[in-house]
């Protein structure tokens, strides 16, 4: 085992699980392949990413990431309503439906549905996580030193 320690554009693979502030686990990459991605480029939630740098493959740690430090904050701003005729298909829309649409500025985003009726569609383009405080069981299972 290396004794190198992780630095922004190192690649990382990363076995993990979260879970929110009631215990009830949202996500986990035990039992799958571990996930990859290069830290400092923003590929994970900000606060994981910051809290990597300088750990080792076999380092393990359990943290608690604020709603800021994960996916930011909830946002009313991006509670949007359109018109139901401005949406694929013609039927109705189920509460919690996921839809995939396009930010003004070109960007694709998940919005979900909150509520489909006369006529209109309530949509939320905030992350189902957005808010929330998490927790994460991490270890690293894999480091590869960037190049530069």
């Amino acid at each position: 085992m290396s004794d190198e320690k992780a630095a922004p554009g190192d690649k990382i693979a990363l076995h993990y699980t979260g879970k929110l502030e009631d215990g009830k686990q949202f996500d986990s990459s035990v039992g799958k392949d571990p996930v990859k991605f290069t830290l400092g480029k923003g590929e994970v939630v900000p606060g994981l990413d910051k809290r990597l740098a300088g750990r080792a493959v076999g380092d393990r740690d359990t943290v608690t990431l604020t709603a800021e430090e994960g996916f930011g904050e909830f946002d009313s701003n991006k509670i949007t309503i359109v018109d139901r005729d401005q949406l694929p298909g013609d039927g109705p829309l189920e509460q919690g439906q996921k839809i995939r649409g396009r930010r003004p500025n070109g960007k694709f985003v998940i919005f979900t549905v909150l509520n489909d009726a006369d006529g209109k569609v309530v949509l939320d383009g905030n992350h189902p996580l957005a808010g929330k405080n998490l927790t994460y069981e991490w270890e690293i299972v894999d480091l590869n030193k960037s190049q530069e």
